[in-house]
């Protein structure tokens, strides 16, 4: 039997709201998640994409990263990991966790032409496939799917395998944002290992079990319902002969967050009854409350008030929304395409801007101009045209 700790979308680095102890909510959480997997005594960790916030971390969480490799090195364990869009480097430069090879974190996939992509493991006498394909946005996800029918060959040999993959796919994020579908995916691998969605998701009634492990913490508000239903975790995973059985542990760590929507008259009452419903959850963190106040109100005396609350809760910010009774959520910050849709109004136009700036800021000019000369229905081989 082979044992193992998935985690994913840790995004180390992250300073939401552009508060400190944000940025340390993030390690505290990848901490948690190594301290479960060395109690647990697993064989060995795998992360599926978004290490980092960005692909240029700082120092602060280079450093961060490093103890937590010297940890597992220093438990005899393996790290294996691919990249996630927030990974890959917008330039020609290298992944910033190939800096960590010498304490064996091993990047499956590092978008180079040749990459070594799998590796073989051997327990109790049984070899065991890891496959890593990083995330491929933009043009790059054209050759996707043929990707995945190499390893889909590959893993016909063996009775255990593990795909690790960083995309978006459909149905579990809408069709404009994904880079395949869910039928696109190997049906030869054990166990398919996902990232880039934030929520967890699982299908273990079927083979392969696919899961998305989801984040350690949030980097959006849009967030915050799928946490309050289930909160934030990593996945354990055993296999045996080629079944797979995947428990759900639970962060306790990560910060309690909630959303507040009340009228002046009685957003203290709000308050007092999100406190009585989820003052279990709180932990040993300050809860975040984000609140909005409708209709009329006097924002002064709203932010006098709060500060007598200070020591109990942190307000990242109070919003003053005069005109509607509700509030209207926040456009997901991992998916750009949510913002083009909103001030474009129109779905091509918004995969046109997406795919457009996804090619732009890896520098690709020349595939820029391909990609909307064939929206507009222009044969880019003929004629001339000026960049």
């Amino acid at each position: 039997m082979v044992k193992f700790l998935h985690f994913s979308d840790t995004h180390l680095g992250n300073r939401e709201y552009g508060e400190s102890f944000r940025e340390e909510d993030f390690y505290e959480a990848f901490q948690e998640a190594i301290n479960i997997g060395l109690s647990e005594h697993v064989d060995f960790f795998i992360h599926t994409g978004d290490l980092f916030d960005t692909w240029n971390p700082g120092n602060h969480a280079l450093l961060k990263f490093k103890d937590f490799a010297r940890q597992i090195s220093d438990a005899n364990r393996g790290m294996y990991i691919i990249m996630g869009d927030h990974d890959r480097p917008k330039r020609r430069d290298d992944p910033a966790s190939k800096i960590f090879d010498f304490l064996g974190v091993k990047l499956l996939d590092d978008g180079a032409p040749d990459a070594r992509r799998n590796v073989e493991l051997s327990y109790d006498g049984e070899s065991m496939l890891l496959y890593g394909i990083s995330n491929m946005k933009g043009l790059r996800k054209d050759l996707l799917v043929e990707e995945y029918r190499k390893a889909e060959s590959m893993a016909t040999d063996y009775r255990s395998s593990v795909l690790l993959s960083h995309q978006a796919v459909s149905p579990y994020l809408h069709p404009e944002a994904c880079e395949a579908r869910y039928d696109d995916l190997p049906k030869t691998f054990s166990y398919l290992a996902f990232g880039h969605i934030h929520d967890h998701v699982v299908r273990d009634k079927e083979y392969p079990v696919f899961s998305y492990a989801g984040s350690t913490d949030m980097t959006s508000s849009s967030e915050i319902a799928r946490f309050l239903k289930g909160g934030k975790g990593v996945n354990l995973v055993e296999v045996k002969g080629g079944e797979v059985s995947v428990e759900r542990v639970r962060l306790k760590s990560t910060r309690f967050q909630v959303e507040v929507t009340a009228r002046q008259e009685n957003y203290i009452d709000e308050l007092e009854k999100m406190h009585s419903r989820y003052a279990d959850r709180f932990g040993e963190k300050k809860p975040m409350v984000l609140l909005t106040i409708t209709g009329e109100s006097d924002r002064e005396e709203v932010k006098n008030s709060l500060k007598k609350l200070s020591d109990q809760y942190f307000f990242r910010r109070v919003r003053f929304d005069p005109q509607k009774e509700v509030s209207v959520e926040e456009p997901n910050m991992n998916s750009l395409i949510d913002y083009f849709k909103a001030y474009f109004g129109d779905d091509s136009m918004s995969s046109l801007a997406n795919e457009v700036y996804e090619t732009l800021r890896d520098d690709e000019f020349e595939k820029a101009r391909r990609v909307i000369l064939e929206k507009l229905g222009i044969d880019f081989e003929v004629g001339n045209y000026d960049n």
